[in-house]
């Protein structure tokens, strides 16, 4: 045995903190790390550590266990998929030389570098790991914004359109071509079904029937429940003592005096004060005193005296400048609006005790009247020309009831009977009629459409309210929550014909 102590074995320690490696023997008191200064003395070669491997003189060192360095996480992290140790830890150190011999020799008869048993990877640089970081940080952020750029309909099925709800009504297709987000309190549609007047508590809309757009929309005052008309061209709503106008053909329109407004939506507004509102055809009347002093009342909300013909006559039609006046004398006059022009008519009485108990209507060639002798009432329809009576009909019902005109104004449906105002003829229904919608008359229980002729369609199905019908025949109906419009579903579903 040889009395020279045996050199101290010299291994690699890789620091801790900057990972920078250190070489250090189990005589160094103090190994502190050459790069950043860490005391390395608990990471050192001690006795109990394991031999190393010798060959030829060379000798290898394992790196330090990295459970002792925090290393573990970031070899997991990177470590080979397929490596069947991929969540050890190995970072070793490359080979040192320790005798001078041993370098000589190597150097004169260069071998291959001996390897460990065990797989060894070489330190990780911390620019390697700073890198792996950014990388994480980039793919994230590239991945929100993905998400949201994304279009809404690829994103979230949320995001599609809103399904028209289905509407089950017979010989009708359920599938609305429009809707229009309402809770109607009353609506009225126009002469020739292109628009529909609609109107809520707090304001009116004027809505295209073929295609559901809103064409005007006017704030009400939510005072009082407004109702809504068409006479002619003009929509009318009246909203407590105002009365608000519009016309497709109207222009934002402008004061004409004192008590009239207009807004920016194609609305005239004008104050009706004490008078009343008179609707005949297509013209609307602020009637002041019943008899005696009528107003016509135009689109752009302005006003002219109208002449009454003789005392105590009141409009019963008109059409254009032609105002058909009834009096209580069985006698029938025609004015211009002005009042000139004039002529009489006396109507033919059915028996001579008989006399004019209600005005009904008229058209440009006839007069609806009923004749009243003892308890005895007669509707008649006397011609403007002669005063004759075209037809006659007995009256069994209650002859205060309102009188229904289709929009075009060719049919009117009056307690009980059906009068063609083309021809004159009256036609007995049994059916109750409470409205129309296009040129057909409808009932509400049940549901039912009549045609002018008296043939009847029941609409079973959903409840809804028939409101209008466009000119292609579409019929428009209200759910309580919203306006519709519904299309044929067949070509004889008889919607286009009367």
């Amino acid at each position: 045995m040889s009395d020279h102590p045996t050199p101290a074995v010299p291994a690699i320690v890789q620091c801790t903190f900057c990972l920078c490696p250190n070489i250090i023997t189990a005589d160094d008191l103090e190994a502190l790390c050459k790069n950043c200064g860490l005391d390395l003395s608990r990471l050192g070669v001690s006795s109990a550590a394991p031999a190393p491997p010798e060959t030829d003189g060379t000798v290898f060192s394992q790196g330090p266990d990295d459970t002792l360095n925090g290393a573990q996480a970031i070899a997991t992290l990177f470590a080979d998929e397929t490596s069947p140790d991929k969540a050890a830890s190995v970072v070793d150190a490359p080979p040192i030389e320790t005798t001078a011999t041993a370098t000589a020799e190597a150097a004169a008869n260069p071998k291959p570098t001996p390897m460990s048993t065990s797989t060894r990877r070489s330190p990780i640089h911390p620019w390697v790991i700073t890198g792996a970081f950014a990388v994480l940080i980039v793919g994230a952020i590239i991945t929100t914004w993905v998400l949201l750029s994304t279009p809404p309909s690829v994103a979230s099925a949320d995001a599609a359109p809103k399904q028209a709800t289905p509407i089950t009504l017979e010989g009708w297709n359920a599938t609305p071509a429009w809707t229009f987000d309402a809770t109607a309190e009353e609506t009225a549609e126009s002469a020739d079904g292109a628009t529909l007047l609609v109107t809520t508590r707090d304001d009116a809309s004027i809505v295209d029937t073929t295609t559901g757009d809103l064409l005007a929309t006017q704030e009400l005052g939510g005072d009082t429940s407004a109702r809504a008309y068409w006479a002619g061209d003009t929509a009318l709503v009246v909203d407590g003592d105002t009365l608000r106008l519009w016309s497709a053909g109207q222009g934002s329109g402008s004061d004409v005096s004192g008590d009239t407004e207009s807004d920016q939506a194609g609305w005239a507004t004008t104050k009706l004060g004490d008078a009343t509102v008179s609707l005949r055809g297509d013209a609307i009347f602020a009637v002041a005193e019943v008899g005696a002093k009528y107003e016509r009342i135009h689109a752009d909300a302005s006003r002219d005296a109208v002449t009454v013909p003789t005392e105590g006559a009141v409009p019963v039609a008109a059409s254009g400048d032609t105002i058909t006046w009834g009096t209580n004398k069985g006698v029938a006059y025609v004015t211009a609006r002005d009042g000139s022009d004039s002529r009489d008519t006396v109507l033919a009485a059915p028996t001579d005790a008989a006399s004019v108990s209600r005005w009904i209507s008229g058209d440009t060639k006839h007069v609806y009247v009923v004749w009243s002798d003892g308890d005895t009432d007669t509707v008649a329809v006397h011609s403007l020309e002669s005063g004759d009576a075209v037809s006659t009909h007995p009256l069994s019902a209650d002859r205060e009831a309102a009188a229904t005109s289709t929009r075009d104004g060719a049919h009117v449906a009056y307690a009980g009977v059906l009068i063609d105002a083309t021809t004159g003829a009256i036609t007995e229904t049994s059916h109750d009629i409470d409205g129309t919608v296009g040129e057909r008359f409808l009932t509400t229980d049940p549901l039912t459409l009549v045609n002018p002729t008296g043939d009847a369609t029941p609409l079973e199905g959903d409840s809804v309210t028939l409101v209008a019908m466009s000119p292609d025949g579409d019929l428009v109906v209200s759910t309580g929550d919203a306006i519709a419009s519904l299309a044929p579903a067949s070509a004889d579903a008889g919607a286009r014909t009367p």
